[in-house]
């Protein structure tokens, strides 16, 4: 009996010295899976090919294509994803964005926000969209910008846990 009771206060005290007996508050690092939802809204402005101010505008959103008026120009649209670590989430989104100009129409100036998903599935499970604002300006007229950047999730209180059974892979 003596046996048994100091097995288990030896447990006890291992579980407790190793901070795994009671978890109050954890952190867990995740990657998020994170894509292009093809939803945007871009305004240009610059100068155009008759020296007047130009603005040139386009979003997905329809309602916002109406008020543009005649200031709307439909552009090309790529976007990609890609997985250089082959982990199978998205590490890498393009976005190409090509609006039609005249040889002498010039842009100073880009003001956009994107929509990206942001998917986090292992131990939070959390689904929704990031907007993605931009904005460039330049005294110098260009015709084209490219811009990288990073997406960080930064929350007020942490996400609570999913508790994961038995033969449940995360995904």
């Amino acid at each position: 009996a003596l046996y048994w009771i100091s097995v288990v206060i030896f447990a006890f005290l291992i579980a407790f010295f190793t901070n795994n007996l009671w978890v109050k508050e954890s952190s867990y690092r995740e990657q998020p899976d994170v894509a292009f939802v093809k939803r945007f809204s871009i305004k240009l402005q610059g100068v155009g090919a008759d020296g007047m101010p130009l603005e040139l505008s386009y979003s997905t959103v329809p309602s916002i294509n109406t008020l543009a008026g005649n200031t709307l120009r439909v552009p090309t649209v790529r976007s990609s994803l890609s997985d250089p670590n082959l982990d199978l989430l998205s590490d890498i989104v393009r976005v190409n964005i090509s609006f039609p100009l005249s040889e002498r129409e010039r842009v100073h100036s880009v003001q956009a926000v994107y929509a990206l998903s942001y998917k986090l599935r292992n131990h939070v499970r959390l689904e929704t969209e990031a907007p993605l604002p931009l904005t460039f300006h330049s005294g110098v007229a260009g015709r084209a910008l490219y811009v990288d950047g990073r997406l960080k999730l930064k929350l007020a209180n942490p996400l609570p846990i999913v508790p994961r059974g038995r033969g449940d892979e995360g995904g």
